[in-house]
C-alpha cells in the first residue's frame, strides 16, 4: 500500500502569524517531514497503523512548533518583552519659544524679566535709578519702576509726537480676567486692556510672563504688538542641558570653567566691570568673554543710553572687596541650580539683556558672578550657563 499524504491544512491555517505563502511552505514542510518519517519504517502500512498514534502527533507537533518559532512576527517576541521588562520612556521637555521674527528689521529687543518688547534703534532706554538726561527725543523706553511712576506721563522731556512704552510688573490680579478670552501674540497669551484716550494709546497684560506693557504715541500700537518671551525664559526653563558644540572651548578663571565658541574675543581686565548697572554694561561690555579681577574701580556716569543690541556674551566677576552683593544691587532667586559641584543661583534683577548669576563653589570663601548676555532665541546663553562647572586644578 502507498504512503497516503496526509491534509495538514487545519494544522496550518490554524497556526498564528505566516502569511499565505508562509502556510504553503510550512504544508510542503511538514509533508516533505512526514513522507521521511514514513519512508524510514520498516514495518508495513498495517504495522505503521498500529504504531503509536501518540509518536505520530509528536512529529507534527515539534515540526509546527519549530514553524512557529521562526516564523511568528517579531513583535510578538518584543510584546512578551515588554511584558516580562517594561520600557520606560521619559517625554522630553518642551522648552519655550522665543518668536524672532517678532523683532522688525531695524528694531531691537528691550527686554525685562520673562517678557521683551521690539522699538526702533533710535530710541533710548531708561533703567531704573537713571536720572532724565539725554534722552532721545522721538521714543524711550522705561522699564520697572521709571521715576514717573507706572502709568503716569513721563516728565522727561520728549517731542510731543514721541512714542514712550512702560514695562512694569503685573499689577491686576489674573482673576479679573476670569471672563475675558486671551488673545495668542507671538506665543505668548496676552489680554488687551481697552483705553479711552485723545493720543493712541496700547496695553497688554501677560500674567504668564509676569508683565504689563504700556505704550503711548504714534507707534504705540505697533510696538505692543512685538510683545514676546525673553530669551530668559528659554535659558532657565526646565529641560535637558545642551550639547556643547565641537568648535566651542574651555575658558577657566577663578576656580571656574564655562564652554564658549573658540571665535570669541578674550579680554582680561582689572577693573571693575559694574556687573549689575545696565548702563555700564551697555556701554563697555560688547561682547566676547570678559574676565575681571575686579582690584581698580572706575567711575563712570549713568543716563539713559541709546539702545544696544544684546549681544551672545560672558562677563565673570571675581568680586574683590571694590564691589560687594550690596552694591551689585542684586535679588536673588531661591531657586538655585545644582550643577556638578557648583550652587547657581539666578538674579530676578536686574533683570534686562543679561542672565547674572552668583556661582559658589566648594572649597572657595567667595561667590564669582557671571554676566551671561542674552541675545537671539536664548539657546547661546543656556548652553554657557549648563556649562558651568569648577575648574580641573592644573
Amino acid at each position: 500500500m502507498k504512503n497516503s499524504s496526509l491534509d495538514l491544512s487545519p494544522l496550518v491555517h490554524a497556526t498564528p502569524g505566516p502569511t499565505p505563502e508562509a502556510r504553503e511552505r510550512l504544508a510542503a514542510g511538514l509533508q516533505a517531514l512526514i513522507q521521511s518519517e514514513q519512508a524510514g519504517h520498516t514495518k508495513p502500512w498495517r504495522a505503521w497503523r498500529r504504531a503509536s498514534l501518540t509518536h505520530r502527533v509528536l512529529v507534527v507537533a515539534v515540526a509546527a512548533a519549530i514553524v512557529v518559532v521562526f516564523f511568528v512576527p517579531l513583535p510578538h517576541v518584543s510584546l512578551l518583552h515588554s511584558l516580562v521588562s517594561p520600557v520606560k520612556v521619559t517625554t522630553p521637555t518642551k522648552l519655550p519659544v522665543v518668536d524672532l521674527s517678532a523683532t522688525p528689521k531695524r528694531w531691537v529687543p528691550v527686554a525685562y524679566g520673562d517678557a521683551q518688547v521690539s522699538v526702533p534703534s533710535f530710541f533710548s532706554v531708561h533703567y531704573p535709578g537713571m536720572p532724565c538726561t539725554r534722552v532721545a527725543a522721538w521714543g524711550m523706553v522705561l522699564l520697572a519702576n521709571a521715576p514717573h511712576g507706572a502709568g503716569r506721563a513721563p516728565s522727561c522731556p520728549m517731542h510731543s509726537h514721541a512714542t514712550h512704552v512702560e514695562l512694569i510688573p503685573m499689577r491686576r490680579v489674573p482673576a479679573i480676567y476670569a471672563h475675558e478670552k486671551p488673545v495668542i501674540l507671538n506665543g505668548v497669551s496676552v489680554y488687551r486692556v481697552l483705553a479711552d484716550a485723545p493720543i493712541p494709546i496700547a496695553e497688554l497684560d501677560a500674567p504668564s510672563l509676569g508683565i504689563e506693557v504700556i505704550a503711548r504715541g504714534a507707534l504705540a500700537n505697533a510696538v505692543a504688538d512685538t510683545l514676546s518671551r525673553s530669551p530668559r525664559t528659554l535659558v532657565l526653563a526646565r529641560g535637558a542641558a545642551p550639547v556643547i558644540p565641537a568648535s566651542w572651548h574651555t575658558v577657566s578663571f577663578m576656580g571656574l570653567a564655562f564652554a564658549a565658541p573658540q571665535s570669541w574675543r578674550l579680554t582680561r581686565t582689572t577693573f571693575t566691570v559694574l556687573i549689575g548697572g545696565p548702563c555700564n554694561i551697555a556701554r563697555a561690555f560688547s561682547g566676547g568673554v570678559v574676565l575681571s579681577t575686579d582690584k581698580s574701580v572706575t567711575m563712570v556716569g549713568c543716563y539713559a543710553a541709546r539702545l544696544v543690541f544684546p549681544q551672545d556674551s560672558v562677563l565673570v566677576d571675581a568680586v574683590s572687596r571694590t564691589l560687594s552683593q550690596g552694591r551689585l544691587g542684586l535679588a536673588l532667586s531661591t531657586s538655585c541650580l545644582s550643577l556638578r559641584s557648583l550652587t547657581v543661583c539666578p538674579a530676578t534683577s536686574p533683570a534686562y539683556f543679561s542672565l547674572i548669576v552668583k556661582v559658589a563653589m566648594l572649597g572657595r570663601n567667595n561667590p564669582v558672578f557671571v554676566s551671561i548676555g542674552l541675545a537671539g532665541n536664548g539657546m547661546v546663553a543656556r548652553t554657557i550657563l549648563y556649562s558651568l562647572r569648577a575648574a580641573t586644578p592644573r
